[in-house]
């Protein structure tokens, strides 16, 4: 692989860049890329505004197919690219990073994790997923009780993850089992579900709920709050404990978020918007004005592309985006070539923390 020399580009022309997306997959068209190119879209705009860059933009559709790219790489226009920014699946990648490398330009994978492509030119936007839990370490430290909850199903590459984090650390394992609070149990003896025992102790306590569907989750994280109201009500203690959350519980529709505030969960994610901070506000305000409709991630990943790589372009890609902290919304993006590794990766995953207070602070 050639070592790349990127050269900063001059104000005094449009930039080119070509946007590569499926925008249509077998002729049905994308909800979610039409809405990447509209925040990117928004990203042009705002740096035209602020900083007077000029943009000269083409989208082009992959329509998820590697042959419609190759043949995208050929027309002259595409050929005059200063930045790329797309294709989204890698194996569309490699014939867009021959080219970029023989015209010396970077290419940016706005969305995927990207491990058979590697190349100098080459910047993942998605983190790095050897960095998910750098930042879980106070979780886990020396002092801390540490607590597996297992149900009738488990997320296994979650368990993975957790036995990879914890490594020779000390744990427990706990076996939740449901019963309906109607069913009642001998007088003296626990409620199957009852999981004040976990929380009757004077330690710092984590919970890991390794479940694998909604209702247990939900269950579990409700027997949780219900045993730390308990042993307060009774006076008998103040339990001291978080719950170090999966990021798929995300994707939940029915659990009320307002049980993950009581449990102070925490949760590392690729992406974060939170959607009362002001950048977020600004920005939803605007792209509702122009689309009539609030924006998803994949727009909100679209404006970060453009804030940060068509900016980029005027100076930090003389010095490969090193040791830059980027945050053009809420998430933040480290760029930093491995040793093992050509590619640019982002270390920064998000940690998310909610508060018994209901407030969520980002890390």
């Amino acid at each position: 692989h050639p070592i790349i020399d990127f050269r900063a580009v001059c104000n005094c022309d449009p930039l080119k860049v070509s946007l590569m997306l499926p925008m249509t997959n077998k002729g049905k068209a994308s909800q979610q890329y039409l809405e990447f190119y509209q925040g990117f879209l928004l990203g042009l705009d705002s740096l035209k505004k602020r900083q007077g860059y000029s943009v000269d933009l083409d989208l082009y559709d992959t329509k998820r197919d590697p042959e419609e790219v190759a043949t995208i790489i050929n027309e002259d226009r595409f050929r005059r690219s200063q930045l790329v920014v797309g294709p989204v699946y890698e194996e569309e990648m490699g014939e867009v990073v021959k080219f970029a490398e023989e015209k010396q330009i970077p290419v940016v994978s706005p969305l995927a994790h990207m491990t058979r492509v590697e190349s100098d030119v080459l910047f993942l936007m998605a983190p790095d997923p050897t960095k998910k839990y750098a930042k879980a370490e106070n979780l886990i430290e020396e002092g801390k009780r540490v607590t597996l909850i297992y149900t009738g199903s488990t997320d296994k590459e979650f368990e993975q993850e957790m036995l990879a984090l914890l490594g020779d650390k000390p744990f427990k394992r706990h076996e939740y089992h449901y019963q309906h609070p109607s069913i009642k149990v001998k007088e003296g003896a626990l409620h199957p579900s009852d999981l004040s025992p976990l929380l009757d102790n004077e330690e710092e306590n984590l919970f890991i709920i390794l479940a694998d569907n909604e209702i247990d989750v939900d269950r579990v994280l409700a027997a949780l709050a219900s045993a730390d109201t308990n042993l307060r009500a009774r006076s008998l203690r103040t339990p001291k404990y978080s719950v170090l959350g999966n990021s798929r519980w995300n994707r939940y529709q029915n659990i009320d978020r307002s049980i993950f505030f009581k449990n102070r969960v925490v949760f590392f994610s690729t992406y974060h918007a939170k959607r009362d901070s002001e950048r977020i506000v600004a920005f939803d305000k605007a792209y509702l004005s122009a689309f009539g409709s609030l924006p998803s991630l994949y727009a909100y990943r679209g404006y970060d592309a453009a804030m940060i790589f068509v900016a980029g372009m005027y100076n930090d890609i003389e010095y490969d985006m090193e040791d830059r902290r980027y945050a053009p919304l809420q998430t933040i993006y480290r760029f930093s070539q491995e040793e093992e590794h050509k590619n640019h990766l982002n270390s920064d995953w998000m940690r998310v923390n909610y508060h018994s207070d209901f407030t969520i602070t980002i890390e």
